[in-house]
């Protein structure tokens, strides 16, 4: 008790400098939150996926440039992926800017062509109707499209007409996840053999545990000729699988071209990591140097008081570092509990 009240005393005359610390610490706290969730954020995205760690996108280098593409893309390609190793093949064709028409009215829309294998990989909340594109005229919509364009009706059942004249019926309603996502789409159309996109698909494998993906994508980077009947046609490509959860960080043409994917910057999501060890490590100074100070008060008064501790006895290393590294330590920890 008499610790506690020296302390007090000290705060209370020191008011100005107690305040200034205990700020201090409070920011830094603070800012330290806010980044971590930021971080925490980055360091997640497409968490939604069933098996994150065992599924791979295609990059394919061709003339210079790489893009997102498919292996299996060229039919002259004599690469053949055991089929044993490939536990789940899903193929989707990015349309972004383009547009539907509903009761009359033109929305814009950034739209996925895929299939049912689609939502194999990935776990998306249904709100209304079902999650299915065996159909070749159906449609899935999110759940903050359907509200653009259906209002509070119920969309399941109706009938939309996409740029190319086809007419879809919506099956079903989704949410989003709560992770951030690589791709962001308003609706899922259901891409049949007699579609003709007049773009590149790309795919998404999900192999086998245990597939030796460094000796596949060995095989990848042999340069293959891209027609090989032709000659005078120099161009050659190579191919690699990269894993789902390096795709947010990569660095691609496509980034300018559309924007369903969403991109993040290594580099700078480094210097964020540094910046809040920094502010961190401040505010916990600020602390320590608030304490250190009213304790080494204290225990000057509490030295020459009879009874309490020897005249002779001075402020040793043992009895202080704990007192003062303990607390922030317990704050610490305590804050990581309350992030998980």
């Amino acid at each position: 008790m008499n610790t506690l009240r020296y302390a007090l005393r000290f705060l209370l005359r020191a008011r100005t400098y107690t305040l200034i610390n205990l700020l201090g610490l409070a920011f830094s706290l603070a800012c330290c939150i806010i980044l971590l969730r930021y971080i925490h954020r980055e360091l997640t995205v497409d968490t939604h996926c069933v098996d994150r760690e065992n599924v791979y996108a295609v990059q394919v280098s061709l003339s210079g440039g790489v893009y997102w593409g498919s292996y299996a893309a060229y039919r002259n390609d004599s690469v053949l992926i055991a089929p044993e190793l490939i536990e789940t093949k899903c193929s989707f064709v990015p349309l972004e800017n383009d547009f539907l028409v509903s009761e009359g009215h033109r929305y814009r829309c950034d739209v996925l062509a895929t299939d049912s294998t689609f939502f194999q990989l990935f776990s998306y909340p249904l709100i209304q109707g079902e999650k299915n594109l065996t159909d070749p005229s159906s449609v899935v919509l999110t759940q903050s499209y359907a509200r653009e364009v259906f209002g509070s009706d119920n969309p399941v059942g109706k009938t939309i007409t996409y740029s190319n004249g086809q007419e879809y019926v919506v099956k079903g309603v989704i949410g989003l996840p709560t992770n951030k996502t690589w791709l962001n789409f308003d609706l899922l159309l259901a891409n049949t053999s007699s579609n003709r996109w007049e773009k590149m698909p790309l795919d998404l494998y999900r192999f086998v545990p245990g597939a030796d993906m460094n000796k596949l994508n060995q095989v990848g980077k042999h340069p293959r000729s891209l027609n090989p009947h032709y000659p005078s046609d120099t161009r050659v490509y190579t191919f690699r699988f990269v894993p789902l959860k390096e795709c947010y960080f990569s660095k691609l043409e496509i980034r300018e071209q559309s924007p369903i994917y969403v991109w993040g910057d290594w580099g700078q999501l480094q210097i964020f990591m540094g910046i809040c060890a920094l502010l961190l490590v401040t505010g916990l100074l600020n602390f320590i140097n608030l304490y250190m100070i009213f304790y080494a008060q204290t225990h000057a008064r509490i030295r020459y008081t009879p009874g309490v501790w020897s005249r002779n006895e001075e402020l040793s290393l043992h009895r202080f570092l704990p007192r003062t590294f303990c607390f922030p330590l317990w704050l610490c920890c305590l804050r990581g509990y309350a992030l998980n």
